[in-house]
């Protein structure tokens, strides 16, 4: 019976988000050409709720688990979709109520002709500039890219992911906006490409992307440009629902290619028998692990709430849930710096820093900055980096959804931490995007 009521709300949420985001800048539709909901459809279908529905449907003994039981399964599980099902809900209330005016599309139009907008290009080379920028920084700083480390010095991938993350003097900023601009490039590089850069600077770009999001030696980053790529030439190109049908089996297949090179990286041993069972756990509960485990630990510490704080890092090393859940659980008897941290959901460090009316409220809080964030996105790219409204109402909920991840915990989300670090960062975009343009313009003037 429980299995029949897991997969009917998995089945409802699916038809909820179709429809409660249409008209909105995360609405889903080939056919109406819109794609912005897509990274959002992807994390709650996938890598959240899936995972609980596979819990739900086998039960504990396919999977492993250290403090979950049967009737915590259950309860966490309950949280687990009412807390998605109440994210849509708030998401679509702020998209069409507070921030109409950013989030809504005004007409059926999916796309405005860019090419004889020269800041769009402009816009497209300081981030990259950014980007080259950021690199070059962190490798300077003891980076070493790790896919190629592990390639060609037979060096363990995650050993040398650990040692970019807490033996490299870069600072975590840093390494936010080096995330932040490779996807954003590989967005802007699918969307404008075809229409305003040549296509050498347009492919030139699509490698710095993938260089930049391999470096840190993280999977998931180098499947989210080559997706947010195919994105953008998708939009860009207008392609109806049928070809966008086809080519996502091509992509999907190329995809899954990646993945595996990517994989067989950290795990050269690696059957593809054994690469289907590591993928169906990653993308099911090996994405929210975390979450269960922390419905039966109970973590609770009300300082967590320091890390949401503004600035905080500048003064002080707030504790870190996930890490703290991650030592807890799995990593029990390491040392910090010899482990990550563990994929959870935010109710779970919501749980942690105020209990179960935290939790409850969580996703009210977390839809309200997310659509903050968005909106703000749109009005930075339309006013100063002069694109076109509905190309920026493209662009931010792309951008957004891959920055801000609900399965990160609260994700600087719940006291607008991520909106100054947003802001900040297109800031630094904008001082970059202002001196290219400055020297285009000088230069047309000696002439």
């Amino acid at each position: 019976m429980r299995e029949f009521v897991a997969v009917a709300a998995y089945a409802a949420l699916f038809l909820l988000y179709i429809f409660i985001f249409r008209g909105t800048v995360f609405e889903v539709s080939p056919r109406r050409g819109r794609y912005g909901g897509l990274f959002v459809l992807r994390e709650s279908f996938l890598l959240i709720l899936l995972g609980a529905l596979l819990l739900e449907v086998y039960g504990l003994d396919d999977f492993k688990m250290v403090y979950v039981t049967e009737y915590s399964v259950h309860e966490t599980t309950f949280f687990v979709f009412f807390a998605v099902a109440m994210l849509f809900c708030s998401m679509s209330l702020f998209s069409k109520t507070i921030f109409r005016s950013y989030l809504t599309w005004k007409a059926s139009i999916p796309w405005v002709d860019e090419a004889q907008n020269d800041h769009s290009a402009y816009f497209v080379r300081a981030v990259a500039l950014v980007l080259v920028t950021l690199v070059g920084y962190g490798l300077s700083r003891g980076m070493s890219h790790a896919f190629f480390e592990a390639i060609f010095s037979g060096e363990s991938l995650i050993r040398v992911r650990l040692a970019n993350r807490y033996e490299s003097s870069v600072p975590s900023h840093v390494i936010a906006y080096l995330r932040y601009s490779f996807l954003l490039l590989a967005i802007l590089s699918g969307l404008l490409g075809a229409r305003g850069l040549h296509p050498l600077e347009r492919y030139a770009y699509l490698g710095l992307s993938i260089y930049a999001a391999t470096l840190l030696g993280d999977k998931a980053p180098l499947a989210q440009v080559l997706l947010l790529y195919f994105i953008g030439m998708v939009i860009a190109n207008r392609y109806s629902a049928a070809k966008v049908f086809l080519a996502s089996g091509f992509f999907v297949l190329f995809l899954l290619s990646v993945i595996y090179f990517s994989i067989t990286v950290q795990y050269p041993d690696m059957t593809s028998d054994e690469f289907m069972l590591y993928l169906s756990a990653r993308l099911g509960v090996g994405q929210i692990q975390g979450v269960y485990e922390q419905f039966a630990l109970q973590l609770r510490d009300w300082k967590y709430i320091l890390i949401e704080v503004p600035f905080s890092g500048f003064f002080s090393e707030p504790p870190d849930f996930s890490k703290d859940l991650m030592l807890a659980t799995l990593g029990y008897y390491s040392h910090a710096n010899d482990v990550g941290v563990m994929n959870s959901f935010f109710i779970g460090e919501a749980l942690a820093i105020g209990g179960y009316p935290l939790a409850v409220i969580s996703p009210v809080l977390i839809g309200l900055n997310f659509c903050l964030i968005c909106a703000v996105v749109v009005v930075v790219i339309v006013r100063f980096f002069r694109v076109s409204p509905e190309l920026a109402k493209t662009i931010a909920p792309l951008f957004t959804s891959g920055i801000l991840m609900f399965t990160g915990d609260l994700n600087g989300l719940l006291m607008l931490k991520k909106l100054f670090v947003v802001l900040i960062y297109f800031a630094l975009v904008y001082c970059v995007f202002e001196f290219l343009r400055s020297l285009w313009f000088g230069f047309l003037a000696r002439r």
